[in-house]
């Protein structure tokens, strides 16, 4: 098994089951040509070239940031924080559903997935392709406002980048094969994920960086929607904070 070990932390990298009702033996090559685009835009994100980001809160050592692309006047959010745990146990946190209920407001269905075999001796294996799943994320509405659940299909993919660094991208798909379910609504997300390192002053800590670009679509006013995305990128990263630290809970 390949590991990569990064200040006393080890990371199974290929250790992250596929619990899709499918499993696929070949990638949706245009898929994956996207998400090696998806890798490099989160990149320029995290480095925060060529945008200016904003602060917009400080919370318990946590930083979240606002900034608007290019791409789109909705706004684009970014978190910075540390949380002192294992590589493994941040990834299981972030890709088992059985753990995600747990901090996320919010329910995942795995519907197809691919993995890369990471043992393989195949360099060019290693470098051009990433496992993949294709998730429905579904976010249940505020009781008694008249508001309709929103949705999410998403295409979620990771790998070691420079440096030991774990990556993970979100970003929606469209797929004829999924349909949107009944009184809810479809949202997309543009571009989302983590990027996490070990603390190279501390090795029991990880620090983390969050990305978080979407719309809710619907006739919701923009500046309620993003006021809302921000204050929950907060709250559950303290609960994936409090969880972590609290691996009984898990």
């Amino acid at each position: 098994k390949r590991t990569v070990n990064t200040h006393n932390t080890t990371m199974n990298t290929h250790k992250i089951p596929c619990n899709a009702s499918k499993k696929i033996n070949e990638p949706d090559n245009q898929l994956m040509s996207i998400i090696r685009k998806k890798f490099e835009e989160q990149n320029e994100d995290f480095k925060e070239a060529g945008n200016k980001w904003k602060q917009v809160k400080n919370s318990n050592g946590n930083t979240l940031k606002k900034t608007t692309k290019k791409s789109s006047d909705i706004p684009c959010f970014q978190l910075i924080g540390s949380i002192k745990t294992s590589f493994q146990d941040f990834i299981d946190a972030i890709l088992d559903d059985k753990i995600t209920c747990k901090w996320m407001d919010a329910r995942e269905e795995v519907l197809e997935c691919f993995r890369v075999d990471e043992s393989s001796p195949s360099e060019k294996q290693k470098e051009e392709l990433y496992s993949y799943d294709i998730i429905k994320t579904i976010h249940s509405a505020p009781k008694g406002l008249g508001i309709s659940a929103r949705e999410f299909l998403v295409c979620r993919s990771w790998r070691i980048a420079e440096e030991g660094r774990w990556q993970m991208i979100l970003f929606s798909v469209s797929d004829d094969r999924f349909p949107v379910e009944e009184k809810t609504v479809r949202g997309e997300i543009f571009l989302g994920g983590w990027s996490v390192q070990s603390d190279p002053n501390d090795c029991s800590n990880l620090l983390i960086r969050e990305i978080a670009h979407a719309d809710a679509k619907g006739n919701l006013p923009r500046s309620l929607v993003s006021m809302a995305e921000g204050k929950e990128i907060l709250t559950e990263f303290e609960k994936l904070k409090s969880l972590l630290s609290h691996p009984q809970a898990r």
